[in-house]
């Protein structure tokens, strides 16, 4: 197994985040599978941090997720039937290519 931990996420995060889901380090092939999110556009920075960034931050049901000391995806939930919590609506995103098929996800979610 890699080493892989779930992190809350931080002001000081997003940089990171942005870069690698949008900015320069981003190959965006991610957004080919960000179901039913397809149509999103690509985002600047002053999108992303006035927007859905200032979402993430302390978020508890929000995490970043971190493979061998490295940032490389977010998890995300919410109930989707409010104070009932019955269900669950769960994301995760891995926004690099050389991070899929490593069973990250299943990792993650367990």
């Amino acid at each position: 197994m890699h080493e892989i931990q779930l992190k809350t996420i931080q002001q000081t995060d997003l940089n990171t985040i942005f870069d690698i889901s949008y900015g320069p380090k981003a190959d965006l092939e991610w957004m080919k599978f960000n179901g039913p999110y397809f149509n999103d556009p690509i985002e600047t920075w002053n999108t992303f941090s006035n927007g859905y960034g200032k979402k993430l931050v302390a978020d508890p049901m929000k995490k970043v997720i971190i493979f061998n000391n490295e940032i490389i995806g977010l998890v995300a939930a919410y109930w989707e039937d409010g104070p009932l919590k019955q269900w669950l609506e769960v994301g995760i995103l891995l926004y690099q290519k050389k991070d899929w098929g490593k069973r990250i996800g299943s990792q993650v979610l367990s």
